[in-house]
C-alpha cells in the first residue's frame, strides 16, 4: 500500500512538472498589419473579401530571441487577434457587422483563424474570437497571407483604415 502512494506522489509531481517545463518555454510573437475596408461595400452583401500585404515574420529572430529556433517550435496559436480604427480617427465599428480572418502562405492552404459576428456599433477596438488552428506552418515561414472578409451595415463614406494586431503564443523547446 505504501508503494502505490509513493509511486502516485511521484505521478503526479511528473505530471505538475510537465506543464511547469512548458510554462518555461512558452512565449508570445506580436505582429501586425493594416486592412483597408473600401466604401465601395454594399451592406448586407455576403461578405466581400479584403487583401492585406504580406506579413513578414521575423519569426526566427523572435524564436532566437527567446532561447529556441524553428526546429524546436512544437506549438503555435494564436492567441489574440485585435482590431481598431486608425482612420478615420473619430469612426466606430457601427458600419461593421461580420468580419473573418484567413491566413496562408505561399505553400499551405488557407484557413480560417478569427472571427467576430456580434461586433458592437459603439466600439473603436474590438477582439476576434480566435479559432484553436495549429498555425506553426504559418508562423515559422517567412512570410504569410491575411485576409478578411467583411459584411457591413450601412454604407461608408470614405476608406476604413484598421489596424489589425496578432498575439500567437510558442510552445519550444530550448536550444
Amino acid at each position: 500500500m505504501k508503494k502505490i502512494g509513493i509511486l502516485l506522489l511521484l505521478v503526479m509531481f511528473f505530471i505538475g512538472s510537465c506543464d511547469k517545463i512548458d510554462e518555461l518555454l512558452t512565449f508570445e510573437i506580436n505582429h501586425s498589419t493594416e486592412v483597408t475596408i473600401e466604401n465601395n461595400i454594399t451592406p448586407f452583401d455576403p461578405p466581400v473579401s479584403m487583401p492585406t500585404p504580406d506579413i513578414t515574420t521575423n519569426s526566427e529572430q523572435s524564436f532566437e530571441n527567446n532561447n529556441t529556433s524553428k526546429d524546436k517550435v512544437k506549438d503555435i496559436k494564436l492567441k489574440e487577434l485585435d482590431l481598431s480604427i486608425q482612420d478615420p480617427p473619430d469612426e466606430d465599428f457601427s458600419f461593421l457587422k461580420e468580419i473573418y480572418v484567413y491566413m496562408s502562405t505561399d505553400s499551405t492552404d488557407e484557413i480560417q483563424v478569427a472571427s467576430r459576428t456580434d461586433i458592437p456599433e459603439d466600439a473603436q477596438s474590438i477582439s476576434l474570437e480566435t479559432t484553436d488552428q495549429d498555425l506553426d506552418k504559418y508562423v515559422k515561414a517567412d512570410k504569410y497571407n491575411v485576409r478578411t472578409e467583411v459584411v457591413t451595415r450601412e454604407v461608408i463614406s470614405s476608406d476604413m483604415i484598421l489596424d489589425v494586431d496578432f498575439t500567437f503564443v510558442v510552445t519550444a523547446d530550448p536550444l
